[in-house]
């Protein structure tokens, strides 16, 4: 299972099914699936097989950290078989969407208020990001809603064994009970969870808190506070889509200092709880494999050929930033998992809503603001370890993503 370093074993069964899901938008799709991070070449090869079907397409992973690991080795072993699975249960997907597909109206809401997301790495300063939604409609009935909230999914700690969607899953439930088909795109969470630090991942949560009970209750507190909400039904045109390289620089590697940490970490892999353990052994696996790797070579070369998305050089990691323009609303989707602040300062550019919506064609970690890096923490110094990247992202990362796709909402109006 992926999502937690210091999980204890694999998956001991099936709580909530995982759903792979897709909505068609003129010719272009969204296919969001309940996974914690698919790798861009994932994306690439959903792409290349549908793309009889459609113009293009942007992959959504919902960050569940309650689902298997599925990432080419980014956030734990790879399951092949189960991979291959999703890839096929994906161009299904798109297929009936594009099967289906029927001429709607566009309806958008946006609720704040819920008091479910918190900064996790600033609990003093209070947050109170919208649940968002596009609800197509034909007539009085509901096709399909896409919703989005920037929080992790993470009500279920590393304790957990059971595959399930999360809270996301219980809000899906709640808003298809009003008919049509719900996806759920997880927002720029890269600071947001519903209360606890990131390094509280690191052990299992004694409150009781973190629970099927919680992930429930959670999941429909969102789904009431979107009910509550007005919608209002926007205009439409023909769905443009549009699609922008970025790269993004990465901080340097210094073996030195990975010897040094290596030993540290055996000696506390020795002496800590079976958790605690388990994620020092994972780091040291980690530092075993940066440490065999030249100092140009990067983990990604060791894939399969692929498009260039996804490939990683001496410039950085390369990856897409994408607007779908609907009339009176755009969706703007970003790679990796941004920090709140970027999702806001692109829906600040804007003259109309914005739906900005991470995890969205690949997920090589996380993307910090730089006013963040002088705090450390796990996002800005520890988490590329599991991600299997030979360094973080560099100060300024984030800023020169939100800066393309400041861009593309502010050129497209």
């Amino acid at each position: 299972m992926a999502g937690y370093a210091a999980r204890e074993g694999a998956s001991t069964g099936v709580h909530d099914p995982l759903t792979v899901r897709a909505l068609v938008l003129d010719d272009t799709a969204l296919v969001s699936a309940d996974v914690c991070a698919l790798h861009e070449r994932t994306a690439a090869e959903i792409r290349h097989l549908t793309a009889d079907l459609v113009q293009d397409v942007v992959v959504l992973a919902t960050h569940t950290h309650s689902g298997p690991c599925l990432a080419f080795g980014r956030l734990g072993p790879h399951a092949a078989s189960v991979h291959d699975e999703l890839v096929r249960v994906a161009v299904s997907a798109v297929e009936g969407a594009c099967r289906s597909q029927v001429e709607c109206a566009l309806d958008y809401a946006s609720a704040t208020g819920s008091g479910v997301a918190k900064n996790r790495r600033h609990p003093d300063r209070p947050i109170d990001p919208p649940i968002e939604a596009l609800r197509f409609r034909r007539g009085a009935y509901a096709v399909a809603t896409l919703v989005t909230y920037p929080c992790h999914p993470v009500v279920l700690d590393g304790a957990n064994r059971e595959i399930s969607g999360d809270y996301p899953s219980y809000v899906r439930d709640a808003i298809e009970r009003d008919g049509g088909v719900s996806l759920w795109a997880t927002g720029c969470a890269g600071d947001v969870n519903t209360g606890h630090s990131a390094e509280a991942s690191f052990r299992s949560d004694m409150s009781g808190r973190r629970t099927f009970a919680e992930a429930e209750r959670i999941g429909t507190l969102l789904a009431d506070t979107l009910h509550q909400a007005a919608f209002r039904t926007l205009t439409t045109r023909p769905v443009t889509f549009q699609r922008t390289e970025v790269v993004l620089p990465l901080s340097p590697f210094d073996p030195v200092q990975t010897v040094r940490d290596r030993e540290s970490w055996a000696q506390s892999a020795s002496s800590s709880p079976p958790p605690l353990a388990a994620l020092y052994r994972a780091w040291m696996a980690w530092a075993d494999e940066m440490l065999e790797q030249g100092p140009g070579e990067r983990r990604e070369a060791r894939l399969p050929p692929a498009d260039p998305q996804g490939s990683t050089d001496e410039d950085g990691w390369h990856g897409f930033v994408s607007r779908l323009d609907l009339g009176g609303v755009a969706v703007v989707t970003l790679p990796g998992e941004p920090f709140l602040a970027v999702a806001e300062a692109v829906k600040a550019a804007a003259e109309k809503p914005v739906l900005v919506l991470g995890y969205a064609d690949g997920v090589p970690g996380y993307l910090p603001t730089v006013d963040e890096y002088p705090y450390g923490g796990y996002e800005v110094v520890d988490a590329h370890r599991y991600y299997g990247m030979k360094a973080a992202f560099a100060p300024g990362a984030a800023e020169r993503m939100t800066s393309v796709a400041v861009g593309l909402v502010s050129r497209n109006g």
